[in-house]
């Protein structure tokens, strides 16, 4: 697949995105409002990828992979895991004393999450986002060419990002769909329309 076309179908994916979180209504407590707010950020963070990516910014879309991803672990474990005083700590001091790794034990501890993906990718990917998000060595030998000094992403790598940010985008909604309200008819035809649309991005002709 070419980047134009994948660079196409993120877009694509945005305009869904963004129609499909409009018909949700958010609860007014505070544990639902930070979630849904944490989820929002990680797909601002999916747009600003596909956006500097369509820009030829590889170095910039890659380094916004990790920040995305964090995003929504703090989200959906902001859902699951915290302890209402957690939410407090957050809310009034700016706080989580949890790692990265920490939270998404507690949530492979919940039955959503029991299948490892989370930690899976985490294992596999944490220590090249944190080079490319702190200008290490993933991202230092992608400027580096025998003759100059500039971007060299290949373009399997540039469909990579985008598909990493398509993905975590798609968990996010359905984050935010997990928080708002509605009735149980609705949010089931929610959900399968949210799934079979993440069908069709894993899986593009």
């Amino acid at each position: 697949m070419v980047v134009s076309k994948r660079i196409a179908q993120s877009e694509d994916l945005i305009n869904w995105l963004d129609r499909f979180i409009e018909r949700l209504s958010i609860p007014s407590d505070d544990r639902s409002r930070i979630v849904a707010s944490c989820l929002d950020v990680a797909q601002e963070h999916h747009k600003s990828i596909v956006l500097t990516t369509s820009a030829s910014f590889h170095g910039s879309a890659s380094a916004l992979v990790r920040i995305e991803f964090e995003a929504y672990i703090r989200g959906v474990w902001m859902s699951y895991c915290a302890s209402d005083s957690e939410v407090e700590k957050f809310k009034q001091k700016d706080r989580l004393d949890k790692t990265m790794a920490a939270m998404i034990g507690d949530l492979e501890s919940q039955p959503a999450f029991s299948v490892g993906v989370l930690s899976d990718i985490k294992r596999r990917t944490w220590a090249a986002m944190c080079s490319f998000t702190h200008t290490g060595r993933q991202q230092v030998v992608r400027r580096l060419t025998a003759t100059e000094i500039g971007p060299n992403y290949s373009e399997e790598e540039i469909i990579s990002v985008l598909d990493a940010a398509g993905s975590v985008a798609l968990w996010s909604a359905i984050g935010i769909l997990n928080v708002s309200t509605g009735e149980p008819r609705h949010r089931e035809d929610l959900a399968r329309q949210l799934l079979e649309r993440m069908q069709e991005f894993v899986s593009p002709e």
